[in-house]
């Protein structure tokens, strides 16, 4: 057990739960410490701009800690030598209580990635807005969504590093779009209480107290998705 404080998210832990990665049941695991992680990346060398969160650059550490794992994924994924028609970056902190659509994979191409169509940050020339949650990517593309750790600390010298403007902007840069798509599911607090901010997008009672409990993700998630691509890699 470990202690655990998001400011921005309100959560704050005592006892959490270090082991609930097992719950993943997951073929490939990597696991870091992430104050060797903090220290080894030199994390304080990107607040060369203002925190565009106002809470002491804590959400902004936190999504340079999440571009390096995606990132790490990257290298997982190659150094396994197998080969993914479609690789789906998802959020295991979140509740899918609807089956995603199998026809959203025809959307995926070389050129266009899968995005949610809510709660979404718009960039000033860019057209579509972006929800940074869950993508779903092909194997020439998987690359260019993950990667963005390696052109973080260079984009941290020219703006504030806000997650979905970064990724936008990076994307755009590189000539890669996305298809904005209505997948809806809302994070879930450490409490296991649904996000409030995420209430409104699911049609929730904003009063009522909804708990969402552990479970085993592969059971869940994986198979609550669609039962017509429990093959698809």
């Amino acid at each position: 057990m470990s202690t655990y404080y998001n400011k921005r998210a309100k959560e704050k832990s005592d006892n959490m739960d270090n082991e609930e990665y097992k719950l993943l049941n997951a073929d490939y695991l990597k696991i870091d410490d992430d104050t060797e992680i903090r220290r080894e990346i030199d994390i304080e060398k990107y607040k060369t701009h203002g925190d565009p969160f106002k809470n002491n650059y804590s959400s902004v550490f936190n999504f340079i800690l999440a571009c390096y794992s995606r990132y790490q994924l990257v290298e997982m994924i190659k150094e396994s030598e197998k080969e993914y028609d479609y690789i789906m970056y998802v959020r295991p902190d979140c509740y899918y209580p609807n089956p995603l659509n199998v026809d959203f994979l025809e959307k995926v191409n070389d050129k266009e990635i899968v995005v949610p169509n809510f709660h979404l940050t718009k960039e000033h020339n860019v057209e579509s807005g972006f929800n940074d949650r869950f993508a779903i990517c092909n194997k020439n593309t998987y690359e260019v969504y993950g990667n963005v750790y390696l052109d973080l600390y260079k984009i941290s010298k020219k703006r504030p590093l806000h997650s979905e403007r970064v990724l936008l902007v990076n994307l755009t840069s590189k000539k890669i779009g996305w298809v904005n798509v209505n997948f809806r599911f809302s994070r879930v607090r450490i409490n296991g209480n649904i996000c409030n901010l995420d209430r409104r997008f699911m049609g929730y009672d904003s009063k009522k107290n909804i708990k969402i409990e552990k479970c085993n993700i592969e059971k869940y998630l994986i198979k609550k998705i669609s039962p017509d691509i429990n093959n698809v890699s």
